[in-house]
């Protein structure tokens, strides 16, 4: 991404924000990399007085795009999250009430049993990485993926046939649990 179509692309989410009211506005660390890259500051040049959070997807943000986003955008709650296309939203994702870590995501969202596992489908010990597992089923957990057989081939071989012995949806993303506090996790994926 240029710094022109940088500025191009910062003007139409600005005007967005303001139009629409936005008060959650979702992008990916690459985006604020490439804002930082081009040295716009943000809250001298456009007005967000309705935005309250930003949802950072795609992967952990670092200490360096958290500290940005605070000095030259808006001091505002920021939430990672990571899910998927196939399930239609997310697995793990922000809460208010809870303590921001740096390059972590705060919490599984609701209706998701989310654990670490080793490669022989055993849970781990906070602090370990591994595969990101679901144990339970979920509300938006899909029936089929388009395109599939009667059977469901894909659906199976894509996210449950990695752990043979265990029927878990497997996320495919590394992650490492660590228990923070008495009922807070935070999944680095």
């Amino acid at each position: 991404m240029s710094g022109l179509q940088a500025n191009v692309e910062n003007a139409v989410a600005d005007a967005l924000i303001r139009h629409h009211r936005v008060t959650s506005f979702g992008l990916g660390p690459r985006y604020l990399q490439v804002l930082q890259q081009s040295g716009i500051v943000i809250k001298k040049t456009h007005r967000l007085e309705n935005l309250r959070s930003i949802l950072s997807t795609g992967s952990p943000m670092s200490a360096e795009l958290y500290t940005f986003v605070k000095d030259t955008i808006k001091h505002v709650f920021i939430q990672n999250t990571s899910g998927g296309t196939d399930i239609c939203g997310g697995l793990v994702g922000g809460c208010h009430a809870l303590p921001v870590y740096i390059g972590a995501i705060q919490v599984p969202v609701l209706g998701i049993a989310l654990e670490c596992w080793d490669e022989n489908g055993k849970r781990l010990p906070d602090g370990e990485q591994g595969d990101l597992v679901v144990t339970q089923r979920f509300p938006n957990q899909p029936l089929g993926l388009l395109g599939d057989d009667a059977k469901r081939t894909r659906l199976v071989s894509t996210y449950y046939d990695h752990f043979k012995k265990a029927v878990v949806w497997y996320q495919g993303d590394h992650s490492e649990q660590s228990h923070h506090l008495k009922a807070h996790y935070s999944y680095c994926c």
